[in-house]
């Protein structure tokens, strides 16, 4: 085991922007402070084959460990929400 969790402390908690309410794991960290968007939104007019795609991508990723899905303008990001680490675009 590695991270805080070997060392027997725990993450620092989160700052929330007080504008779009989005958690971060730095203070002030820079962003577009725009609310996340629709997972939906990112699918409409796909094939199917698309969103099956996504959903078996993120439940191998998921397999690995908990992670949270963030639809955003552009991408849908898997956040591991224990340490916030730069986000992996799934799609």
């Amino acid at each position: 085991m590695t991270g805080p969790e070997a060392r027997g402390s725990r993450p620092a908690p989160l700052w929330t922007c007080p504008a779009c309410r989005r958690t971060f794991a730095s203070r002030r960290q820079s962003h577009a402070c725009a609310p996340l968007g629709d997972l939906e939104r990112h699918f409409a007019g796909a094939s199917p084959l698309v969103r099956q795609t996504f959903d078996r991508v993120l439940e191998a990723v998921r397999a690995i460990g908990p992670v949270s899905v963030l639809p955003q303008k552009t991408r849908i990001a898997a956040i591991d929400p224990c340490y916030r680490t730069a986000p992996g675009a799934l799609a």
